[in-house]
């Protein structure tokens, strides 16, 4: 029995993707030694960031916790006595962690005063910003799309060249390996002159993020391996 002819073919897509969509992700954090206080303190971060953002004109709904976590925390001691060494732990307190995103679309006016909220805000979040696709399913099945036209571009270009003739698909092999559809903003107020910023707030951000904020393009690529026979 004659053994079936194949032909293996790996091809490549990318995409160029321009960013529609803005996400600001902010972390509070907190600790104190006794838990109902340490909860006490956490709500009241949490409450004024979301009531700052609803003056400002935000809808508090669209503000996400992406993780929240409270852990215990221990203090380590190391004694000696006549016979041994020994450590004793000891609790010491309780930390807080709230980790949340507001995503927009990519409206310098908006991030503006994101940031103005944030800067502004007494519970001072961490933060930072990434400029992504809202449509993230839309740029993958284009760049399959695209791998699978090359890859056939090549296979019917080696079967001409080798006198044989392209049968049935019967495998197709992907492992998706891009999967950050974001480019980072390293936004540090020093560059932003920050005691200006604190002067002239909301203008002075509006007007750095209008003239200086172009953020780059997303270069998607991917590689499929295909499997044909052949006659």
């Amino acid at each position: 029995m004659n053994e079936r002819k194949i032909i293996h073919v790996r091809g490549n897509g990318r995409v160029n993707a321009v960013p529609d969509s803005i996400i600001i992700s902010m972390r509070l954090e907190t600790n104190y030694k006794e838990y109902q206080k340490t909860m006490q303190l956490a709500s009241s971060k949490i409450e004024r960031l979301f009531n700052k953002f609803t003056e400002a004109g935000f809808n508090p709904d669209d503000i996400k916790t992406t993780k929240f976590k409270i852990n215990t925390t221990y203090c380590h001691n190391r004694g000696f006595n006549s016979k041994n060494d020994f450590n004793t732990t000891m609790l010491e307190g309780y930390e807080y962690r709230h980790d949340l995103k507001l995503q927009l679309d990519f409206d310098k006016d908006k991030l503006a005063k994101a940031i103005e909220v944030i800067t502004t805000c007494e519970p001072d979040p961490k933060f930072s910003i990434n400029f992504t696709v809202k449509d993230v399913e839309k740029i993958k099945n284009e760049v399959l799309k695209l791998a699978f036209q090359d890859a056939k571009i090549k296979a019917d270009i080696l079967c001409a060249a080798s006198n044989s003739k392209l049968g049935d698909l019967i495998n197709i092999d992907c492992v998706w390996h891009f999967d950050n559809f974001r480019n980072s903003l390293n936004l540090s107020f020093d560059d932003l002159n920050f005691p200006q910023y604190q002067t002239g707030g909301l203008e002075y951000s509006q007007n750095i993020l209008e003239h200086y904020l172009s953020p780059d393009d997303f270069s998607v690529y991917e590689s499929v391996d295909f499997t044909w026979l052949i006659s």
